[in-house]
């Protein structure tokens, strides 16, 4: 995801669309906690972090980048969660 240059004091928006490839309905709450070994305070779910998707479907969350400092910000999150 790429919030762009985002302005000390200010946020970006993104969305985060979340795939459940099974058949059966998934449920739960996204928590980030960390990125890439990075503290979160950056981040955050804007809304409720709660979800409930169906089998085969999707659903998109936004994903908030609000900085903390004045300097460049890099980080990385998994690409996949949960069971295989």
């Amino acid at each position: 995801m790429d919030f762009g240059a985002v302005t000390l004091g200010q946020s970006a928006d993104l969305p985060l669309t979340v795939w459940n490839n099974s058949a059966s309905a998934v449920s739960g709450t996204i928590g980030l906690a960390w990125v890439a070994g990075l503290p979160c305070a950056e981040f955050q779910v804007v809304g409720s972090p709660s979800f409930s998707i169906p089998g085969g479907s999707t659903a998109t969350l936004t994903l908030r980048f609000q900085p903390v400092t004045a300097a460049p910000t890099t980080a990385r999150s998994p690409r996949a969660w949960g069971p295989r």
